[in-house]
């Protein structure tokens, strides 16, 4: 039933990927290397907003051959690795290839709807006949980042959603029905994430844009996400531990149109073509998490989102 297919999973994963591209290999606040006078340490700060934590530095004997590959991509990216001055060993590797989980909860609400068949002609639906669509979805998503500059990410995103959605449909002679409908969606795009950071704190600004293919859409939907973080990061023995808050904005309000068919009283299965216009049901949530990055290698992330959107993410990335 269209009222419920046309909803689609968000882009809420490239917040994801964000937090790992980002927070996971970014922090803050280093202490002055031990030695020599404060004036001498004093000196040789970097600007600040620029520098990272020390990592302890995990084996890469599993690499095999591939370690020439590796080396050869740190000592190209990132670029004005001079900005940070003799840190340069501080910053994270410059690669990374990370995996994503979540779970959404969200809702949307059609603000215009119109639909036409051989049987029925065409009909203009109020709004006030449909209530909220209530969606929970999977989101499976695989990405690639690089550091181009110290304080500079960009990275791409392909992914894939699987989901049901729930509504309540009331159209006088045609439909009176709770629906809960599964749809599935491949998502692709990138972003770029800016970040900066003074001792033991950071701010971060996440930007997403993506592209995605409903299987029940003939129309593509395209998604806008801002990401704002700020948060405190230390170490815990050989870990470096984040903490974070912040909040998403999404924008997602669209004209979609597409075709499906339902079982209409009096005429059986009948084809309808639709077209409509759809938004968020609240533009903004909160967004609360952490990450323990293992040396330089390895990053695991968790995130909780709550408010009109609430979802749980987890993340894992390797970076070379």
């Amino acid at each position: 039933m269209m009222f419920s297919r046309q909803r689609f999973p968000l882009a809420s994963v490239a917040l994801a990927l964000f937090l790992v591209s980002g927070t996971a290999s970014l922090g803050y606040g280093v202490e002055p290397p031990p030695g020599g006078s404060p004036q001498e340490t004093a000196s040789q700060e970097p600007p600040v907003g620029l520098v990272y934590p020390a990592a302890e530095t995990v084996g890469d004997d599993f690499l095999g051959g591939a370690q020439a590959i590796d080396e050869a991509i740190q000592s190209t990216l990132p670029f004005g690795k001079a900005m940070v001055g003799n840190r340069i060993d501080e910053l994270p590797l410059p690669v990374g290839i990370t995996f994503t989980y979540e779970h959404q909860w969200d809702r949307l609400r059609i603000t215009r709807l119109d639909i036409t068949s051989k049987e029925l002609g065409n009909i203009a639906v109020p709004p006030s006949y449909i209530e909220e669509i209530n969606a929970s979805t999977n989101t499976y998503a695989l990405m690639l980042d690089a550091w181009v500059l110290p304080f500079w990410n960009v990275y791409g995103i392909l992914a894939y959603s699987d989901g049901t959605a729930e509504v309540d449909a009331v159209v006088p002679g045609v439909l009176d029905y709770a629906i809960d409908e599964p749809y599935s969606a491949f998502t692709y795009g990138g972003g770029t994430v800016v970040t900066a950071g003074w001792r033991d704190f950071f701010v971060i600004g996440n930007f997403t844009w993506t592209t995605q293919e409903v299987n029940v859409l003939e129309s593509r939907v395209n998604v806008f996400l801002a990401a704002p973080r700020i948060g405190w990061q230390s170490t815990i023995g050989p870990a470096s531990v984040a903490l974070w808050a912040g909040a998403n904005y999404l924008h997602m309000g669209q004209h979609l149109y597409g075709t499906t068919s339902f079982d209409i009283p009096g005429l059986g299965n009948t084809n309808l073509n639709f077209d409509l216009d759809i938004e968020q049901v609240g533009a903004w949530n909160t967004a609360l998490g952490g990450r323990v990055s293992l040396g330089k290698r390895f990053d695991l992330v968790l995130e909780g989102g709550i408010g009109r959107r609430r979802s749980i993410l987890t993340a894992l990335a390797f970076r070379f």
